[in-house]
């Protein structure tokens, strides 16, 4: 680690000492001369999703009875019926960087890396009905993981153009499960689990203006969200013991893929900066952050 960082100096050095003649001659200026921030973040994302995929898998007394598929038909009668729905808080942590900042170019690129704990909801709702028939709840407890990387291109001093790419993993297990459809059964016990991951691609290209400690951007968005879950439920008779064990596998894709992105960061002083990201759409995402410069 410590090499790492004297790696960075030494390259954070040697482009200062390359660019410095280019300043003096007047020749366009980046005026970001921080290098490095550490910081923290909020998210609260809410999506609609549809079912992609389902497979369930049942042992009784011993018994397999294979794997069961469901077929395009039964997929797409299940989505016109039911909604499923996700909603991820994340409370991460983020440090970055610059990767490309001479002074003397338009040219901006940096990165950073989030590392958190999300907090992620569920829901199977039955139009028909008007029934939640599954919610699967988690607290702050699932890793999610992530890095982002923006380009960014200055026209002048006030106007420039970024692209934006974001990629996040989240992973964990349920901790209440609310199921309305395979409820317990008289004289059975009943151990339930669900298991999660969930990737989360993004790019936004937004145009932005600057002016005084305010930096403004807007523009499209466009996003892919993949869930895949497990859901395990084994019973036991408590008269025989005697058990039944279903497993489902399920994958499910969010169904809008474009929203409109709006970002604001204001310099509250020097060293210190706090932003606030949307994403609105069929889809929602808001993230406020705090972030130290050095």
């Amino acid at each position: 680690m410590k090499h790492l960082f004297l790696l960075l100096w030494l390259l954070t050095v040697t482009l200062n000492t390359a660019t410095g003649q280019e300043k003096q001659q007047g020749e366009p200026v980046n005026t970001n001369q921080h290098r490095f921030w550490v910081g923290f973040s909020y998210s609260y994302v809410h999506t609609d999703m549809k079912l992609y995929s389902c497979i369930e898998h049942s042992v009784w007394q011993g018994l397999d009875y294979g794997a069961d598929t469901l077929s395009s038909n039964d997929l797409s009668s299940i989505n016109s019926n039911t909604r499923f729905t996700s909603e991820d808080q994340v409370l991460a942590v983020e440090a970055g960087m610059d990767l490309f900042n001479r002074p003397s170019s338009k040219w901006h690129i940096d990165g950073k890396l989030i590392l958190g704990l999300a907090r992620t909801k569920y829901t199977t709702y039955d139009r028909e009905r008007d029934v939640n028939d599954l919610v699967l709840t988690s607290p702050f407890s699932r890793i999610c993981a992530g890095f982002e990387f923006r380009f960014g291109y200055a026209f002048n001093q006030h106007w420039g153009l970024n692209a934006t790419p974001l990629l996040t993993f989240t992973q964990g297990a349920t901790t209440r499960i609310d199921d309305k459809l395979n409820g317990p059964l008289l004289n059975f016990s009943d151990d339930r689990k669900v298991t999660s991951q969930t990737v989360m691609a993004r790019v936004n290209i937004m145009a932005g203006y600057r002016t005084g400690r305010f930096n403004f951007s807007a523009g499209p968005g466009f996003y892919l969200a993949y869930n895949y879950r497990e859901y395990n439920i084994k019973m036991t008779n408590t008269d025989d013991g005697s058990t039944y064990n279903t497993e489902t596998c399920s994958v499910f894709y969010n169904k809008s893929f474009v929203d409109a992105s709006l970002k604001i960061e204001w310099k509250i002083i020097s060293l210190l900066e706090a932003n606030l990201y949307c994403g609105i759409g069929k889809d929602i995402v808001i993230t406020p952050g705090i972030k130290y410069l050095f």
